[in-house]
């Protein structure tokens, strides 16, 4: 999984780069760590952390600080981006100046990117993570689900933000069904008409009694916890496992 930060303001990106780090390893406390910079590229070890398998569970948290400059370590990175992208192991790089070209082929494949511009702060799209929760829910995907929520807890959403807007998408579908059946005013609904077309899309994977029985199955999940009969994070695990 690859995190690419750059930018011209140098003070922001690495304050930025250094938060992350700090924060994924407070998430993945068993990860072995690796910190790269100009003074100690080594392509062989690096090619372990992408290529090499751990013997035991634990991955690899790699950074990489401003190398560009080292063009041996700038071609290693190109070459092996799409698989720098696909690993189990956190690959998180930090540079000063990427070209435009570069920088576009970077977003196609990366997890996060983040740019800082001189005197202009970031736009931060992780928020966009949630709805691909939704979506992958919608389209009964469980392992795109799977996949997009470990992406938002490593973003640092938490559960309860998950569960939430899981019971928003299946609202909008309930409702969507059944204004299919004729049982519900659309004009009355007051939903975006984007949101609208996609719940009545998805709508169509389930049947109203699915939809009924996981938005109770949500509440389930909810209530139960908060009296301490089940956990809550691991029965939203298995509820968007078992779509």
């Amino acid at each position: 999984m690859l995190y690419f930060i750059c930018g011209e303001d140098s003070g922001k990106s690495l304050a930025y780069f250094n938060s992350t780090v700090a924060n994924l390893r407070t998430k993945r406390p068993e990860a072995s760590c690796f910190a790269f910079n100009s003074e100690n590229f080594d392509k062989s070890l690096l090619e372990e952390m992408v290529f090499g398998q751990t013997m035991f569970a634990d991955k690899y948290l790699v950074s990489w600080n401003d190398l560009f400059g080292n063009q041996e370590a700038k071609d290693f990175f190109f070459e092996n981006l799409k698989d720098l992208s696909d690993s189990k192991n956190l690959f998180i790089f930090r540079e000063v100046k990427v070209e435009e070209e570069e920088m576009e082929t970077i977003k196609k494949v990366a997890f996060n990117t983040r740019i800082f511009k001189s005197g202009v702060a970031p736009k931060d799209t992780s928020f966009f993570e949630l709805f691909k929760i939704t979506d992958a829910f919608g389209k009964r995907d469980k392992k795109l689900a799977w996949i997009s929520l470990q992406k938002c807890l490593l973003l640092g959403f938490s559960y309860e933000e998950i569960f939430w807007k899981l019971v928003w998408q299946l609202k909008n579908m309930i409702l969507a069904k059944k204004a299919e059946n004729g049982g519900f005013p659309v004009d009355k609904l007051g939903i975006k008409p984007t949101v609208w077309a996609k719940s009545q899309s998805f709508a169509r994977n389930f049947t109203e009694k699915e939809l009924v029985g996981n938005y109770e199955k949500l509440l389930d999940i909810y209530y139960l916890s908060r009296r301490g009969e089940l956990d809550f994070e691991t029965s939203l695990e298995r509820f968007l496992l078992i779509l």
